[in-house]
């Protein structure tokens, strides 16, 4: 291995910590009990400790906080923070001799306490060794449940909590809707990657603002559909089109983006979870190639449908070994002569 050259390798690198301290002695104290295990960054203001959260915030694993700042208040650091969604998976430590201000650096967002005068080194490194891990374990956890473009659950996940919405909410009637973006695929070949993935986002974001004004969950199924579980309503043919327009809003007449939408309405809660919302794709199915209709409910006649195509399909066995197949010959006539002549036959199957 020449001289210098960079190891990348996760198992060697120590994780980061802002130190938010402007004393000089008690920045020096944290350093000595936590630089054997981890790479220490120092910042004595408010002013500074934001400018490193701003440009270094990927690679830090915990924020260390001094509440007395020379020039902005620890809470407000805090604030600052925990209001920048960029920084929401950064923990945060409080360190203080005010132990009246606890309740309200918790209400902001502070993991935990350590207080002034400094405990043994020991608590010091325990305390911060599990805020690490509990953050990371969350990450993790996140990462598992999070369709990452969008943020929204995952299709295994979002099953799992629709489970339990059941579990709580056993006698109010749900509804399961899925949302499609017709052509998608065209919209990526047409505009780019980066603009579709800008339309999923948004989407994302409109189905995240349905289920947190009326209750619910939302997920991305899979490239673009998007899953619903949420209270009953009736008025979906208004939701769709305030969709359309959040998607649409600046677009182009040229560029205009089609929704199309299912609803399986006061779903059958001895279903399972999967089966709902097939019916709701059956639902969305049926307003596939029409321009004048975008929303498709599900009713009785398509259950029949389904239950006779599945039968249909169970009893092909049967008849073929029966012979129960008839085929019967539709003529062809060519016409071109004076007198139509017999050409040929189309073999059918009854």
């Amino acid at each position: 291995m020449s001289d210098g050259q960079i190891i990348f390798r996760p198992s060697v690198e120590k994780r980061r910590i802002l130190l938010i301290e402007d004393e000089l002695i008690n920045q020096e104290i944290l350093k000595m009990y936590l630089e054997d295990t981890y790479e220490v960054i120092p910042a004595a203001t408010g002013t500074e400790a934001l400018d490193l959260i701003r440009t270094q915030y990927e690679t830090l694993s915990l924020i260390l906080l001094d509440l007395n700042l020379p020039d902005i208040h620890g809470l407000d650091v805090l604030r600052a923070v925990r209001s920048d969604v960029r920084y929401t998976r950064l923990p945060v430590i409080v360190m203080t001799a005010d132990s009246d201000a606890e309740v309200e650096c918790l209400t902001l967002g502070a993991i935990d306490f350590i207080p002034n005068p400094y405990p043994q080194p020991k608590v010091v490194l325990a305390r911060v060794l599990r805020t690490i891990e509990l953050s990371e374990d969350r990450d993790l956890l996140r990462w598992t449940e999070r369709d990452q473009l969008t943020g929204l659950y995952n299709k295994e996940f979002f099953y799992r909590y629709a489970v339990q919405l059941d579990a709580y909410h056993k006698d109010y009637p749900t509804d399961a809707v899925l949302v499609n973006i017709n052509h998608f695929h065209t919209i990526n070949d047409r505009y780019g990657k980066s603009y579709g993935d800008s339309v999923l986002k948004s989407l994302a974001q409109k189905a995240l603002d349905i289920v947190n004004d009326t209750g619910g969950i939302a997920c991305r199924s899979e490239a673009d559909n998007f899953l619903i579980y949420c209270p009953h309503r009736s008025d979906y043919e208004h939701l769709l089109e305030q969709v359309s327009g959040y998607i649409n809003e600046g677009e182009e007449g040229g560029n205009r983006i089609r929704l199309r939408m299912g609803v399986y309405a006061g779903v059958d809660k001895v279903l399972d979870i999967e089966r709902r919302f097939d019916r709701a794709k059956m639902a969305a199915d049926t307003v596939k190639s029409g321009y004048t209709k975008a929303v498709g409910i599900y009713d009785d006649s398509m259950h029949e449908e389904e239950i006779l195509a599945e039968q249909l399909i169970e009893d092909f066995p049967t008849a073929i070994r029966e012979k129960q197949f008839l085929v019967y010959y539709q003529p062809k006539y060519h016409v071109h002569h004076e007198e139509p002549a017999l050409s040929s036959a189309e073999a059918l199957v009854r």
